[in-house]
């Protein structure tokens, strides 16, 4: 029979204490992720209407445009870089808003990085008469607010609900979600197919990060959770973005060869 002596007592809090950590942590890590991708999505699609927009309202010339996009990708790009290395010196640190304006920073200069290609995307659709460029974007944006949804969620009920519950959750509504937005542009089956292949192949690597995230959770290496947060929302961005990529990639190359 176990003795609950004083010691094996709080052996069981900092267990219990490691374990609601964790599963707080995944919800925040949830959040800090849609957001960065809602960040990214935002700026990597609406960067043809913004430059529309200085054409058409601000009376810009199209080769200023031309520069000032150019600019924008230059700087973003020289950006990325030190807020890398400023999200890895601050995260073992306690509590510092440095990790938020690192990650951001991050997020707007990967948008800026991904606006050329949707651009070229939406300009392809537009020549061949399909929609891919509209479920591409459906596909990232979709996938940016089901793990918003989550992380509010867990903020609001503050509750342990293990470390499944989040992933399956936000399996649950991402279909949703992305099933009623082809149903309400009456996507063909193609579309469905693709929107539904990338979002498995996303959530299969946060499925798989997320085992890392747990033990870094309960390790209590990190001086903050918000710290700890931001950290691995920063390491499942990057996978996802890699994933995106390399879709786009291998599409690419399959519509070069039609």
């Amino acid at each position: 029979m176990e003795q609950f002596t004083p010691e094996v007592t709080t052996k069981k809090t900092k267990i219990k204490r490691a374990e609601d950590s964790a599963s707080l942590s995944m919800f925040k890590v949830f959040l800090w992720m849609g957001l960065g991708l809602l960040i990214t999505g935002v700026i990597a699609l609406g960067m043809p209407d913004f430059l529309l927009f200085l054409i058409n309202t601000m009376g810009m010339s199209t080769s200023a445009v031309n520069t000032t996009y150019i600019t924008l990708m230059v700087v973003s790009s020289l950006l990325m870089l030190p807020s890398i290395i400023l999200m890895n010196l601050k995260a073992w640190r306690p509590k510092s808003v440095w990790m938020v304006i690192g990650y951001v920073t991050y997020c707007v200069g990967m948008g800026m990085r991904l606006s050329d290609t949707m651009m070229y995307l939406f300009m392809d659709s537009i020549a061949t008469g399909t929609s891919f460029g509209l479920t591409i974007s459906i596909t990232f944006l979709a996938t940016a607010g089901c793990f918003l949804l989550m992380g509010l969620f867990g903020a609001f009920t503050k509750k342990n609900l293990g470390v499944l519950v989040p992933f399956l959750l936000t399996l649950m509504i991402g279909a949703m979600i992305i099933s009623l937005v082809n149903f309400f542009l009456r996507s063909n089956l193609i579309y469905w197919i693709v929107d539904f292949v990338m979002f498995a192949v996303i959530l299969l690597v946060v499925a798989i990060d997320m085992g890392r995230i747990r033990r870094l959770a309960q390790s209590g290496g990190f001086s903050s959770e918000n710290n700890l947060a931001i950290y691995c929302a920063y390491s499942l961005y990057v996978d996802f973005i890699n994933i995106f990529i390399r879709i786009l990639y291998y599409v690419a190359l399959v519509r070069r060869n039609d």
